[in-house]
């Protein structure tokens, strides 16, 4: 993935990947304690495009 300073340089869109780490979510896509079913998917993103990833850990 690309260095902060360079996202921030851009002048083109970039693609978000979000993933939802908490167990307690509202719409149950959350990883819980599934670390690496959470950096799989981290992965799938980044190969998939996303240039940035979030990763929310709290509902």
């Amino acid at each position: 993935m690309p260095d902060v300073p360079d996202l921030l340089s851009r002048k083109s869109t970039l693609v978000m990947g979000i993933l939802n780490a908490t167990d307690d979510s509202f719409s149950a896509d959350g990883f819980g304690d599934d670390v690496e079913a959470l950096v799989r998917r981290g992965v799938e993103m980044e190969r998939d495009g996303a240039d940035i990833l979030d990763v929310g850990a709290a509902s």
